[in-house]
């Protein structure tokens, strides 16, 4: 008599795996099991910071963000009912990663042949068992 477990298996992958995590990797994240999104997707202007005084304009943008970890759904609660009058939803993580991507101009006011300075940088945060819940 056939295994059920092991057809499940061949056809689904990993049985004790969250469905949510193969639906993640499958249709929103990269081939490297990201997100990445250009700022200028969700922001009207990526400018985060500005500032023009007498001796310089300084400005950050933010190019990018990547997020990490988003196949690691360990449980995913959508209107669950809690109470007569309560629904409750939520999620927890195993781990999540963000990476931003950003830009700093820096132009002096002082006069034109002194050089603009453009700097690019990355800002990484890291977060481990995360547990969301609203009711």
């Amino acid at each position: 008599q056939p295994d059920i477990t092991l057809s499940i298996q061949s056809v689904l992958g990993q049985v004790d795996e969250s469905p949510l995590n193969r639906l993640m990797r499958r249709f929103v994240l990269d081939e490297d099991g990201h997100l990445s999104l250009n700022a200028t997707t969700f922001m009207d202007s990526n400018v985060v910071y500005e500032i023009n005084s007498e001796a310089t304009d300084a400005k950050l943008s933010l190019s990018s963000v990547t997020f990490g970890g988003l196949d690691t759904f360990k449980s995913f609660r959508f209107i669950d009912p809690i109470g007569k009058y309560t629904l409750q939803n939520g999620f927890n993580l195993e781990e999540l990663y963000v990476t931003l991507d950003l830009d700093a101009l820096f132009r002096p006011q002082s006069s034109d042949s002194d050089p603009t300075v453009l700097e690019n940088f990355t800002f990484s945060l890291q977060f481990e068992d995360i547990n969301v819940e609203s009711a």
